[in-house]
């Protein structure tokens, strides 16, 4: 039986159509440093699975529940999390955002959860209210992210989104908002000057 690590290894994805990996052991992961899961040593808190998305040659890695290793059914019941009602987005901009800046990018797409069949295609993709940390990976460097997402009145939320080398302490801050489901918003870079826009997007304007 393949273990949960061999099947989330990354896997290039076109035009940013993610396939989920989904648990199918009772070995126990973790995000590596530069994006990569592997299986995590026996006696070491850890995760049910890793999510991995590669955006632009940035490597991606969230990981999803809370493994035990002293369980070896920790994991099997109930590997995705319940989703709380609202929060459908479409995740097109992300793509633009990519353009601008991957590693926000990858730090937008680890907040996101797509909803799958039991085929494991795609169905929709949902921002839900919480923080959410992980790794990346890019031109040999490696990342860390922590994304908060905040629900606002009338479907929109708002995102603050810190990414920081690993290794160096230089870090990045963001914070934006999301409205309409995803086919309107803005993103900003914090710094020591003030604001500075990174990518605003508004679908209709997008498709001309």
């Amino acid at each position: 039986m393949l273990k949960r690590s061999h099947l989330a290894l990354p896997v290039l994805l076109v035009s940013l159509v993610t396939v989920w990996p989904r648990p199918v052991s009772a070995q126990c992961v973790s995000c590596g440093p530069g994006g990569e899961c592997f299986d995590a040593p026996s006696g070491f808190s850890a995760n049910c699975e890793c999510r991995i998305r590669n955006v632009r040659g940035t490597v991606v890695c969230t990981p999803h529940g809370v493994c035990s290793p002293s369980d070896s059914t920790s994991c099997d019941d109930e590997p995705h999390p319940n989703l709380v009602p609202g929060g459908r987005i479409s995740t097109k901009f992300i793509q633009g955002l990519a353009e601008k800046n991957p590693l926000l990018a990858g730090a937008v797409w680890g907040a996101v959860t797509e909803v799958d069949s039991a085929t494991r295609q795609t169905l929709y993709s949902r921002l839900v209210a919480g923080e959410y940390t992980g790794t990346m990976g890019k031109g040999g460097k490696s990342y860390r992210f922590r994304t908060q997402v905040q629900s606002l009145a009338g479907g929109a939320f708002s995102l603050a989104v810190h990414v920081e080398e690993d290794g160096t302490g230089r870090s990045q801050e963001f914070e934006g908002i999301v409205l309409d489901e995803g086919r309107t918003g803005n993103l900003m870079q914090i710094g020591q000057e003030g604001r500075k826009s990174v990518f605003s997007w508004n679908a209709p304007d997008r498709e001309k």
